[in-house]
């Protein structure tokens, strides 16, 4: 069964590549202060790693923020240590993309727990998530896609909207792809604001980005497992493409 699924998964994201090819245009990049939010460390790299380098080549200041710490992406390892293991490969890999330490924030939210919006916990997190926003003075933000399938991704996407919704700063919103290569259907692509979407060409920049996700790779525990987690190998492969998908979003 999981060997049709992954030649499903194939032919879907050689597919999307094709109509990505096709359908969107170049992401013209800003030279504008840009935050980053990654729901877990390793997000930013899978998603927006290629931006980040190219941002930062041409000038622009980036900043991550870290959601969670990845506290939970193995259950063989203590959540302390994983903790500490995560954080460290996060900040190494952001250090190849460009970003010093300095430019990178954390807001320890519960790994695999970041509240939806229906949370009660919810609108405590997302006036944190502005004040943020608001402090660093940023005029971009990315966030993980609504159609990224994993509960942290989504939350990610709904503090973000909400927060911005409130801020009083003219701000432009976008949303990275990462597990939406491996779980979108065909309903769903059909649905997709295909006019808000745009490639990023990474390919000057592409060695840089394959380096950092190797940190994360390279980054494993004495019984060979990765302290990223066993990520599926279908969903590996989508990130051997030397582009990036990013979705604008209109959000007042």
């Amino acid at each position: 069964m999981n060997f049709i699924k992954n030649i499903i998964r194939n032919i879907r994201q050689k597919t999307l590549h094709i109509i990505l090819s096709l359908l969107t245009k170049k992401l013209i990049m800003s030279n504008k202060r840009t935050l980053i939010i990654a729901p877990h460390p390793d997000d930013e790299t899978f998603g927006c790693g290629g931006l980040i380098t190219q941002k930062i080549q041409n000038g622009a200041e980036v900043f991550i923020l870290f959601l969670t710490n990845g506290e939970k992406s193995l259950h063989t390892v203590p959540q302390k240590e994983l903790k500490q293991i995560r954080h460290a490969s996060a900040i190494k890999a952001s250090e190849l993309l460009g970003v010093n330490e300095d430019n990178i924030q954390w807001m320890d939210l519960p790994d695999g727990n970041i509240p939806r919006s229906v949370a009660p916990e919810f609108r405590s997190a997302r006036d944190n998530l502005l004040n943020i926003i608001q402090t660093l003075h940023v005029e971009e933000v990315y966030a993980t896609h609504y159609l990224d399938g994993w509960s942290d991704h989504i939350a990610a996407y709904e503090l973000t909207i909400e927060a911005l919704k409130k801020s009083e700063q003219d701000i432009d919103f976008y949303l990275y792809w990462v597990w939406v290569w491996y779980y979108i259907g065909i309903k769903q692509i059909a649905s997709l604001h295909w006019n808000n979407i745009f490639l990023l060409p990474i390919h000057s920049v592409f060695y840089s980005k394959q380096k950092a996700l190797q940190l994360y790779y390279d980054s494993k525990t004495p019984l060979e497992e990765p302290y990223m987690g066993n990520l599926p190998k279908m969903f590996l492969k989508a990130f051997d493409w030397s582009y990036e998908v990013f979705e604008k979003v209109e959000y007042k």
